[in-house]
């Protein structure tokens, strides 16, 4: 009375015994009956079963209902990829190991990304920019999974986490070729309340509001946008935290020094 402890989303080796009208029988071991739908031999159209599958092959199956009341588990034969890609992804998840993923279209919340044979969500607040832009849409980025359930066909990743691993390695090389008051070229890839970072060589450095201009700026969207290039200068540089601040404003003359014994103080202009 052996039956085969079969679960959601794992593989499984069997053996094609029979082919009926309505899908694929499998012999996977004891005494499970398994069975195939016809819509889930394969992605691509076919005209017969015999075209995909024939009496005597041996295969991989993946897993889509556990046993029912009559002792039968359900398969799957086109999702065969997509579990092998879960097992990858699984295994990226344990070693922390950065992953590829192309950037499908922007959804409420954050942006759908294609992984291996599967779809991933990357959350706004786990993207380099803050928000997804229509520059970022058929992009390859390297990103980190942070949360997967096959079962539940959940795939969360970040883009954020993958680039500070990056970042910290980069950090060390591009710092030691940067010095103050060295003016620089970068572009901005995230708007904060409390100021702008810019891509500097491959690392983000922090340009604060304060020192975007000499007016008033009540907030720094009103002064640059995500993706703009931008010319400003070293303002400081963290050896210990393999950080840069930046300064717009000072790539202009001060103009309080400027005007400095122009004016008096109760004269009237």
């Amino acid at each position: 009375s052996f039956s085969y402890n079969a679960k959601v989303s794992e593989l499984v080796k069997g053996t094609v015994v029979k082919i009926e009208k309505n899908g694929v029988l499998v012999d996977i071991g004891g005494k499970t009956e398994a069975v195939i739908p016809l819509r889930e031999l394969s992605n691509l159209p076919f005209e017969c079963v015999e075209d995909v599958v024939n009496v005597g092959d041996e295969k991989e199956f993946y897993i889509i209902k556990e046993e029912n009341e009559d002792g039968q588990v359900t398969l799957s034969l086109k999702k065969v990829s997509q579990a092998r890609s879960w097992a990858q992804l699984e295994d990226l998840k344990s070693s922390g190991k950065l992953v590829s993923a192309k950037i499908l279209s922007s959804i409420k919340g954050g942006v759908l990304v294609k992984v291996f044979d599967l779809r991933g969500f990357i959350p706004s607040s786990q993207l380099r920019t803050g928000n997804a832009h229509d520059n970022i849409i058929g992009l390859e980025i390297e990103v980190k999974v942070l949360e997967l359930d096959p079962q539940r066909n959940k795939l969360i990743l970040s883009q954020r986490q993958a680039l500070a691993e990056e970042r910290d390695r980069l950090a060390i090389e591009v710092i030691s070729t940067l010095e103050l008051e060295q003016i620089v070229e970068g572009e901005v890839v995230r708007i904060a309340d409390f100021g702008v970072f810019i891509d500097i060589n491959g690392i983000d450095g922090l340009l604060p509001i304060s020192e975007m201009s000499w007016q008033r700026v009540r907030h720094p969207s009103d002064v640059l946008s995500v993706g703009q290039k931008v010319t400003v200068k070293i303002l400081n540089i963290d050896n210990q935290q393999n950080r840069i601040s930046l300064s717009l404003k000072r790539m202009e003359e001060n103009p309080w020094v400027k005007i400095e014994g122009e004016f008096k103080e109760g004269q009237i202009i």
